[in-house]
């Protein structure tokens, strides 16, 4: 097993779980990490548990990182699980403002490449980070926020997709087909 994610220079931030089981149930756990940039919601616990794990992209370079979470029960080592963290440089092509809130959602995407992925940013414009990210395909020409709906809608031409991506819990809850140019 290992963690293999994705995130935009610069975002702090970035979550991801691990789903901890043993046999038998009821085994405590500690997490650490080899190096500074991930750390975790909770260090230890008892299984099954789900390790919620926090990768801090704002002082990596662009390309790929690596570390280990070491998981131990407490005295010995138990599992290394690899961690590798690839840094995509911050390229935002489009930025649409919430009216409703200081939030602002961008995409992210290289523009002398449509073909690459694209992600979704949800920006704090008081603390100027990155609160949220997650992909939302390729050659994304727009994005519109709509506040009736609680969502926001990103436009795949190549593939003919338009995707919608519910504000609250910032997952992709529906696809929209149509004719690609």
């Amino acid at each position: 097993n290992e963690v293999n994610v994705a995130t935009i220079q610069g975002h702090k931030n970035f979550r991801t779980t691990v789903e901890l089981q043993s046999q038998p149930a009821g085994q405590h756990w500690h997490a650490a990490a080899d190096v500074p940039w991930i750390s975790f919601a909770s260090t230890n616990g008892t299984t099954p548990a789900t390790l919620e794990v926090i990768l801090d992209a704002s002082q990596l370079p662009v390309g790929f990182s690596a570390g280990y979470i070491t998981l131990s029960d407490g005295t010995n080592s138990v599992f290394a699980l690899p961690v590798n963290l690839r840094v995509e440089g911050l390229k935002l092509t489009h930025l649409e403002s919430d009216p409703d809130s200081e939030l602002v959602y961008g995409i992210n995407q290289d523009p002398n490449n449509p073909a690459t992925r694209a992600f979704l940013l949800e920006i704090n414009s008081r603390t100027e980070g990155i609160e949220r990210l997650i992909p939302v395909g390729n050659s994304v020409t727009d994005i519109a926020v709509h506040n009736g709906d609680q969502r926001i809608y990103v436009p795949n031409w190549a593939t003919g997709s338009l995707l919608a991506v519910n504000k609250t819990n910032f997952v992709v809850e529906r696809t929209y087909a149509f004719q690609p140019f």
